[in-house]
């Protein structure tokens, strides 16, 4: 008889990077509560692909039985063991609701048992520790190893997050060895980060964001950091080169007249996101 296919999702196991999954076709071995409910796509020396089958693990953690996933990759020549068990954050019954400043709560229809909860040990590695989170929209969590190692879940990664991803890396190494030295573009470029981080977070959970959110991060983030630099020239002096040779070309009036103008647009920005952005509240409580 031939295995039943299920539903598959993807999982990285990794220590620096993602990568998405493929499909899998798998089954518990009968009455021994142990089996490979996943099949291997891709490995390497730091990381592997997985693929898991979600409903042969929902069918093994039923009644909060222990389980044993066999041979579970950590990369392309290591492989461990993992006792799982099946926890619940909410009691049946559980209402989610959204409340809203000024009006009545609204009720969140969400199942939680769309999002199949597990915990427990490497076998065979004392002080191990494993969380994971399976549900149709991916998978997450962190596989710990007594030895003090550790590895994260993570679900597939499209080819807009690892742009995103990808720019934000080449962005930061850029600072560090070269635009850090730059007058003016070293607070720019810790604007356009803050950029790309929220844009990173809206594409992984696939939620539309307005583009006045982007403006007010890239205000907000500038705010910060030219306060930054303010505090640190008038609280270091003479010695503020020695800490950020940057802060050469910047002095207490310029910052504080870039810092009004900031300022005074990130109020603007925000004012305008609160009243032209789509998808907010119909009673303006974020004003």
């Amino acid at each position: 008889m031939s295995p039943k296919a299920h539903p598959s999702m993807g999982c990285a196991v990794l220590a620096a990077a993602l990568a998405s999954a493929g499909t899998v076709v798998a089954a518990p071995r009968s009455g021994t509560g142990t089996s490979r409910p996943f099949t291997v796509t891709a490995a390497d020396a730091v990381s592997a692909t997985v693929a898991f089958d979600a409903a042969v693990i929902r069918a093994m953690a039923a009644g909060g039985a222990r389980f044993t996933i066999e041979q579970f990759p950590l990369s392309a020549d290591v492989t461990v063991d993992l006792q799982l068990q099946r926890f619940r954050v909410t009691r049946p019954g559980t209402r989610f609701v959204v409340g809203h400043v000024g009006a009545g709560d609204a009720a969140w229809e969400f199942d939680p048992d769309r999002v199949t909860l597990l915990r427990g040990h490497v076998v065979g590695e004392p002080g191990s520790h494993v969380f994971m989170a399976l549900s149709e929209w991916g998978t997450s969590g962190r596989i710990e190893l007594g030895s003090g190692g550790g590895f994260a879940l993570a679900g597939p990664l499209t080819w807009t997050i690892g742009a995103t991803m990808s720019a934000y890396v080449v962005l930061m190494v850029a600072y560090t060895f070269v635009l850090k030295h730059v007058v003016l573009m070293d607070m720019m470029v810790i604007g356009a980060g803050f950029i790309l981080r929220a844009m990173t977070g809206a594409l992984a959970v696939d939620v539309p964001i307005s583009p006045w959110l982007y403006v007010v991060t890239a205000l907000g983030a500038l705010f910060l950091v030219i306060n930054k630099r303010r505090a640190e020239l008038t609280l270091l002096e003479s010695s503020a080169v020695e800490h950020r040779p940057i802060l050469k070309e910047y002095s207490v009036p310029l910052l504080d007249q870039i810092g009004a103008l900031v300022t005074a647009s990130t109020l603007i920005a925000y004012g305008l996101y609160t009243f032209t952005a789509e998808n907010l509240p119909d009673n303006n409580s974020m004003m």
